[in-house]
């Protein structure tokens, strides 16, 4: 089979390159590609048997072992105790002390302050200039959540912010290469900062809570391992933006099912997780690569020792096995479909809170433009989609008036 350039830009019509798509067929389950720094040979995985092997066994398919030569993303030049560069037994300690943290009991206690976010944001925006830039919205929103929930100030969350975007990007020269590799250390100096700041004055906040319970964990970490582990989690923080654009625009041309939010919330969960399933921009369309540590099979499918393989995460979300039909628009498909956070040992840790995050962002902001019918100001066709892990629009303008 031939060997494609990895892509990270979507086609024009905003949806992912055909290399991330399901395939049924079996000679089809691995697309092969090239990484576009090194030029290293990769394949691409396009099952859900195949992807949940690579995602769930790290004793064969190495996230910590990757080299750099197979980098997607700033992730790989993070620091070895980075959490995206652990894999069991090593990130396990990590993942359970601070499981309740983000567990849905914790993060509850933080809805009514992430919704205050959003009608601040709202209110805002509505005696603004016209057309707002919903884009604009997200950013404030993730920034102010970050700030809000962490009991951090708005500088530190912006700062968080701006290093986020400069080490979780996607690299394709070597000279993006060399800025992430020396943004990382901007992002630990930041994140020390902020602990020392905890340190002193200890609160209710998630990152306060977060440090508590690494300090906890026999035997004990050092403080370089909490803080390396520390700016993994911290410029996580900011990566529903995207998805809450694209969710954004796709409910935009869905006014039935906004509609029928609005006459009952119950249902703006199911519809916006269905739309992270079925929109394969609303979340990012693989996972970081993997190494083969020894030679395996999987489906039918032989894995060789040394072989690099990227979890395409857009395939398996419409698989027949994640629902009942996979092609269709449907919130009452609500099975296996949180696969769009990853599995395994890097499952997302703050999975539930991107979803919460999402839900109230977006609820609010329909409901806060009840009635005024908030629209695009210009035709789908005409958004330009910016290339990454994740695709989103350049930007998404909207404007709103009385419903006639």
């Amino acid at each position: 089979m031939e060997r494609k350039p990895f892509a990270f830009a979507p086609d024009n019509n905003g949806h992912p390159n055909t290399m991330f798509a399901h395939t049924s067929g079996r000679d089809e389950q691995v697309c092969p590609v090239s990484i576009p720094v090194s030029g290293q040979p990769a394949s691409i995985l396009r099952t859900r048997p195949l992807v949940m092997a690579a995602l769930t066994d790290d004793r064969v398919f190495s996230l910590a072992r990757v080299p750099e030569s197979a980098a997607l993303t700033g992730t790989t030049s993070q620091h070895a105790e980075g959490m995206l560069r652990l894999d069991r037994p090593n990130i396990t300690p990590l993942r359970r002390a601070m499981g309740p943290v983000f567990g849905e009991a914790s993060i509850e206690q933080d809805r009514p302050r992430v919704r205050r976010v959003a009608r601040g944001l709202i209110a805002e925006m509505q005696t603004g200039p016209r057309p707002a830039d919903i884009n604009t919205y997200c950013e404030r929103f993730v920034i102010a959540a970050t700030a809000a929930v962490n009991t951090i100030s708005p500088e530190d969350s912006q700062k968080m912010f701006d290093l986020s975007n400069r080490v979780l990007t996607r690299v394709e020269t070597p000279e993006e290469q060399e800025a992430v590799r020396q943004a990382w250390p901007e992002v630990y100096a930041h994140c020390a900062k902020m602990i020392e700041d905890k340190r002193r004055e200890p609160d209710s906040g998630m990152l306060s809570q977060i440090i508590t319970s690494w300090d906890r964990i026999e035997p004990k970490l050092t403080e370089d391992q909490k803080l390396h582990a520390m700016g993994t989690v911290m410029a996580g923080f900011f990566t529903p933006l995207g998805s809450m654009s694209v969710i954004t625009e796709e409910l935009l041309g869905r006014p039935d099912f906004v509609a029928a939010c609005q006459e009952n919330p119950a249902l703006w969960e199911p519809v916006v997780d269905e739309v992270m399933r079925h929109n394969p921009n609303a979340h990012f369309k693989f996972a970081l690569p993997r190494i083969v540590t020894e030679a395996t099979e999987v489906a039918g499918h032989r894995f060789l020792k040394g072989e690099i393989v990227i979890p395409s995460l857009h395939a398996p979300m419409h698989d027949p096995e994640a629902a009942e039909r996979p092609e269709e628009f449907d919130p009452d498909q609500r099975a296996r479909r949180r696969l769009v956070f990853g599995a395994g040992p890097h499952l997302c840790p703050g999975a539930d809170l991107s979803r919460q995050w999402l839900q109230i962002g977006i609820q609010e902001l329909f409901d806060g433009f009840a009635g005024q019918e908030l629209r695009r100001t210009e035709p789908r066709e005409n958004l330009v989609w910016l290339a990454g892990s994740m695709a989103m629009p350049e930007r998404l303008l909207v404007t709103w008036g009385e419903v006639a």
